[in-house]
């Protein structure tokens, strides 16, 4: 027996136990070698469906997304999403009010414009009474301007006249109908 390292030829013609010391040092193969692993698109189907539920929820949730960050209003715009605000594409201008008869009758009258560049149809407007000192309604009207659609950048005027004006209506709000306030 010799004191050489292991796997080293010692000289004393033990030429198998070499043999036998390298393949100790090779790594053994038990049965064939691993397949590669295959892809099976579940990824690839997870990251899709992830892509096109958040596309989805920026669609369906837009006027959400504005009301927290307004800013988004431009990236809709620019990527021509309508929002479905109500009034979207009027202004409401030179708006007055009178009262009339006995102070039960309330006279409006403003002027529409429709800023887009395409013909629209007139939306409804909403006119809210309050009292001085009390921020809540009194009073809602929802009622439709007596103007036909408009071609893009026109102007239509309008006048109504709304019965049943609280005596302590002081303040008066004019704004744009919600799609199916009456």
């Amino acid at each position: 027996m010799s004191s050489a390292a292991p796997g080293a030829y010692s000289g004393d013609g033990d030429v198998f136990a070499l043999k036998e010391a390298r393949e100790d040092r090779r790594p053994r193969r038990r049965g064939p070698p691993p397949a590669p692993a295959k892809s099976s698109g579940l990824g690839w189907a997870l990251l899709l469906l992830v892509l096109v539920g958040g596309l989805t929820g920026l669609y369906l949730g837009r006027l959400q997304v504005v009301q927290a960050w307004p800013q988004a209003v431009v990236a809709y715009e620019t990527l021509r999403i309508p929002l479905g605000v109500a009034g979207e594409g009027f202004d409401l201008r030179d708006v007055t009010s009178q009262r009339r008869d006995d102070a039960r009758v309330l006279v409006i009258e403003g002027t529409l414009i429709n800023t887009t560049p395409e013909m629209k149809a007139v939306p409804a407007l909403k006119a809210i009474v309050s009292a001085k000192d009390r921020p809540q309604a009194l009073k809602e009207w929802v009622f439709a301007p007596q103007v036909g659609p408009l071609e893009g950048g026109a102007a239509g005027g309008f006048r109504v006249e709304l019965s049943d004006l609280p005596p302590a209506a002081i303040n008066l709000v004019v704004t744009f109908a919600e799609k199916g306030e009456h």
